[in-house]
């Protein structure tokens, strides 16, 4: 007698008394169909040996099929690749295509929110059932060069790699490093200030390097492979730094001769779009990319000087679009910056304050704070007897990192004449 399937809602659905495997590998995909007498299980070992060969392995790589691409795989005909993308149409939806007013309430029920270090942002980010961002969303941050975007980037990880009682969501993060901007030490030196240890970074931080992210083409690649590994690290996050790198170095040009490129160029942008946001929503996690800008020639008398790159595809593809910028110079000598909401289907646009310090993005309001913090680490350093504080004041544990580098006071003046072009 055939073992019954034990019903997970995290990893299965239930559709006309069946369960399912949500975003199953084509192995497990085929084998429910047979199960459930959708086809025959003749046609089902043909089906399997035909997806085999075109090298799809996981629902990842049919999500974005229809009825004729299917059709145009050998050994599948018409009849069969119509029941398959029917089938694929019911795991994507989880088995619930049309979803009633009470379905969409109890969705939101799922979500959590993540809270900054930026008073005014955690403001501007309610949206009536919570504060901060929240899971299910793909969150952009475009700006010149010393704006912050990589350090939000930082700040976030923390931020989800923080046990609960910290107000955190105690989970691991993925980050996906396309420039080589990522620095060790100064994701180290942002999860200190909140007590994080080596460890625990350890534990829940995990990388991939431009290496393996060379074009636009590898970025959508590894994507497509993050289902089990999203469930098996428990990852709460996902980060990409930065997301037009890798299509600047798969086109080289998209100018002249290089414009017959640009529609292919888009529409690969495009698809890692797509993929990234179902993969939040899928998982109920956050994922957060930044971006680039280029002078807006065409809009010199008009419109801001600098817009990111991407185009349309960009523009509206994330949920929550940021704007960051350089504003004016506090009477502690940190540089404040600005991001600018531009974005949202359920917010409307809003302006938050923040500033940049060697300890992460913090509130305008907790400058000398962390200038305290600072000077606290410094001398834990220097004098091994004393012990080493977070910024509330508890003791934690000594990372072998911090106690052999020597760390610099923070230095909050940036250079105001930074620049960055891409094309």
């Amino acid at each position: 007698m055939a073992k019954k399937k034990k019903f997970n809602p995290k990893t299965h659905f239930e559709y006309k008394g069946t369960i399912f495997t949500k975003r199953p590998h084509i192995e497990d995909f085929v084998e429910e169909i047979k199960k459930a007498g959708i086809l025959t299980p003749t046609t089902c070992t043909k089906v399997l040996k035909s997806f085999k060969r075109e090298g799809l392995e996981n629902f990842a790589a049919i999500e974005n099929m229809t009825m004729a691409d299917f059709g145009l795989i050998p050994n599948i005909s018409e009849k069969v690749a119509k029941k398959l993308a029917e089938h694929k149409l019911v795991v994507a939806s989880e088995g619930n295509p049309i979803q009633s007013f009470e379905d969409q309430i109890e969705l939101t029920k799922n979500r959590r929110y993540l809270e900054t270090r930026v008073i005014e942002l955690n403001k501007n980010l309610n949206d009536g059932a919570g504060v901060g961002f929240r899971t299910g969303s793909l969150v952009e941050f475009f700006g010149k060069a010393q704006t912050g975007k990589t350090q939000w980037m930082y700040d976030l990880a923390v931020r989800v790699m923080l046990p609960k009682e910290k107000g955190g969501w105690g989970q691991s993060v993925l980050y996906l490093d396309t420039e080589g901007a990522y620095s060790v030490q100064r994701i180290l030196k942002s999860g200190l200030y909140w007590g994080l240890t080596e460890e625990d970074f350890h534990k829940k931080m995990y990388y991939i390097s431009p290496r393996v992210l060379r074009t636009g083409s590898d970025l959508l690649t590894h994507l497509n492979t993050l289902d089990d590994f999203i469930l098996e690290r428990d990852i709460g996050l996902i980060i990409v730094d930065s997301i037009i790198q890798p299509f600047k170095n798969e086109f080289k040009m998209v100018s002249g001769d290089g414009l017959k490129f640009m529609g292919k160029r888009q529409s690969l942008l495009g698809q890692v779009l797509f993929k990234l946001k179902t993969l939040a929503q899928s998982y109920e996690i956050l994922a957060c990319y930044t971006n680039q800008v280029i002078a807006n020639i065409g809009g010199a008398m008009m419109g801001p000087k600098e817009v990111p790159v991407g185009g349309d595809t960009v523009s509206h593809a994330s949920d929550l679009r940021f704007s960051l910028k350089k504003t004016k110079r506090a009477a502690t000598g940190a540089v404040t910056r600005k991001m600018t909401l531009v974005d949202c289907g359920w917010l409307p646009p809003s302006v938050s304050e923040y500033c940049l310090t060697s300890y992460g993005i913090v509130d305008p309001g907790d400058i000398q704070a962390v200038m305290d913090f600072e000077k606290n680490v410094e001398d834990a350093i220097n004098d091994k007897t004393k012990p080493l504080l977070n910024h509330m004041g508890q003791e934690i544990e000594r990372s072998p990192f911090f106690s052999q580098a020597n760390i610099p006071l923070v230095d909050f003046d940036f250079d105001d004449d930074e620049t960055e072009v891409s094309v």
